[in-house]
């Protein structure tokens, strides 16, 4: 990719305040349908226990209280293994390949990982709108004036939270999805050329769009995303003190 993509992904992650509503693959209403929601949690790992109090509703009388469960630890996992990984943060911009991202496209249905190459397709294009598709999943390539970048030691990302679960059921497309929405935060350590410590506070607001996983991989992986909607937010780096 080029130093145009990198200029966009520095004004975008570094210095503004971005609120991106983007959709990928096959995207649903923006209703959240009939939610129910667990106790809110937070925690530094990327997969939670299961929610405190048990989930009702549609959704988990369609597939049932286990699997809507395992949903939810599922997709707390995707969020930060894709939107927060450590290597595609720190690695540039220009050698970011597809061969980068085969574990997130892993958790896609067929048609959604289609969707997502050719979102990158045009990404390697300097497309705008494909940047801030999959910037609003997926972190990468993280650089910024000053010589401000990803920390070459010690963690990457820190203080990794998540919020309430809310489950529903998303006819949209015709079809019964499971729908899992929560808020995932988390910060990125940087270090300008000085080598003095920035913080840059980030967090996205998501709801994945979730059908049966039948492949071998179901045990670990027992649905995928057919699509999701989510906010990402990037504050203004903060020095650490």
């Amino acid at each position: 990719m080029s130093r145009l993509v990198l200029r966009a992904l520095k004004v975008c992650l570094i210095w503004g305040l971005l609120v991106a509503g983007v959709a990928g693959c096959g995207s649903g209403s923006d209703r959240p349908g009939a939610a129910a929601s667990g106790t809110p949690t937070g925690s530094t790992s990327a997969v939670p226990s299961p929610a405190p109090s048990q989930l009702t509703g549609p959704a988990v009388a369609k597939f049932g209280q286990e699997k809507v469960q395992a949903a939810y630890r599922e997709m707390v996992k995707f969020s930060f293994e894709a939107g927060w990984n450590p290597a595609l943060i720190a690695k540039h911009v220009d050698q970011i390949t597809r061969a980068d991202f085969a574990g997130v496209l892993s958790y896609m249905t067929p048609a959604c990982a289609s969707t997502f190459d050719a979102a990158f397709v045009k990404v390697a294009q300097h497309d705008k709108k494909a940047i801030r598709t999959l910037e609003g999943a997926i972190f990468f390539g993280v650089r910024g004036p000053n010589g401000l970048a990803p920390t070459g030691s010690g963690r990457l990302v820190t203080d990794r939270k998540y919020s309430q679960v809310a489950v529903g059921l998303d006819t949209s497309h015709g079809v019964q999805r499971l729908s899992v929405a929560f808020t995932a935060t988390a910060n990125i350590q940087l270090r300008d050329a000085a080598g003095k410590a920035w913080l840059l506070p980030t967090s996205r607001k998501v709801r994945y769009l979730l059908v049966p996983n039948t492949g071998a991989d179901i045990a670990t992986k027992p649905f995928l995303i057919a699509g999701w909607l989510n906010k990402m937010t990037a504050s203004h780096v903060k020095p650490v003190t």
